[in-house]
C-alpha cells in the first residue's frame, strides 16, 4: 500500500518533468517527407551515422541551480560519461561537428536524463540550401527516483550511454 500511494505522490513530479522537457509532445512530420526537402543522398536509419566514429564531442550541461543530488557535479558526470565512451573505443575530442549532449536535472527525489547527438543539418527547400548548426539527430530520455543517492543518476546515465554506444556503433560498423 505504501509504494502505491508513494506512486502516486511521484505522478505529478514524472508529469512535470515530461512536460519539460517535451517527452510529452509529439514530434508532426518526423518520419514523413516533403516534397519541398530532398537531398540527394542516401536516408539516415538512426540519425548517428559520422564520417569518423572513433572521435566524438561530449558537453554536460551545466546543472540546476536546485540540484538535490548530494554529490552530483557536472565535473563528476562528464568525467563519466568520457570514460564510459572511451571504454568503447570513442574517444571524446574539443573539435568536431557532431556532439552528444547530456543533460541531468532533479526535483525533489527523482531525476531526469537527456543524451542527443546534434550536429549541422543541412536541408533543401525550393532550390536553396539551408543549414541548420545543432540539429538534433538522435535522442533519448530516462526518469527515475534518486532519493538523495547519486548512484542511482549514474546508473541511469550508465543505461541511456550504453543504448547511445550501441546504436551509435552498430550505425557506424559499415
Amino acid at each position: 500500500m505504501d509504494q502505491r500511494r508513494n506512486l502516486l505522490l511521484f505522478i505529478p513530479v514524472i508529469l512535470a518533468f515530461l512536460l519539460q522537457f517535451g517527452v510529452l509532445s509529439v514530434a508532426v512530420g518526423s518520419d514523413q517527407r516533403s516534397e519541398d526537402v530532398f537531398l540527394n543522398t542516401s536516408p539516415s536509419r538512426s540519425g548517428l551515422e559520422v564520417s569518423d566514429y572513433r572521435k566524438l564531442k561530449i558537453r554536460v550541461e551545466p546543472l540546476p541551480a536546485n540540484n538535490e543530488v548530494t554529490g552530483l557535479t557536472q565535473r563528476k558526470l562528464q568525467t563519466a560519461c568520457e570514460a564510459r565512451l572511451k571504454q568503447a573505443g570513442i574517444e571524446p575530442v574539443d573539435q568536431k561537428d557532431e556532439c552528444l549532449y547530456i543533460k541531468v536535472d532533479s526535483v525533489r527525489e527523482a531525476y531526469t536524463i537527456s543524451i542527443r547527438l546534434s550536429r549541422t543539418i543541412l536541408f533543401r527547400k525550393d532550390g536553396t540550401v539551408y543549414e541548420k548548426p545543432e540539429g538534433a539527430t538522435w535522442q533519448k530520455n530516462i526518469i527515475g527516483l534518486h532519493r538523495g543517492n547519486v548512484r542511482y543518476v549514474f546508473g541511469g546515465l550508465d543505461s541511456l550511454l550504453d543504448d547511445f554506444i550501441s546504436e551509435y556503433l552498430k550505425a557506424n560498423s559499415k
